[in-house]
């Protein structure tokens, strides 16, 4: 039984998939423990988690053409 040292690693679910109970999105992101992400990632139900998959939105720098 992993203890409270055990590393933890972040997944994105590829797929919906149910947890005790719980129903959870494709796109959700979980830190679980290193043995449960590489279970869940050989299922193909999740991929290592790098982020978000898209870019944030850059906010627009102000210029002297859209302050007027």
């Amino acid at each position: 039984m992993a203890g409270p040292s055990a590393p933890k690693q972040s997944v994105r679910l590829v797929q919906a998939h149910k947890n005790a109970g719980t129903e959870l999105s494709a796109g959700s992101v979980l830190t679980v423990s290193a043995s449960t992400a590489d279970w869940l990632i050989r299922q193909g139900i999740a991929k290592p988690d790098n982020g978000p998959a898209t870019p944030k939105p850059q906010t627009p720098k102000p210029t002297q053409e859209n302050e007027q």
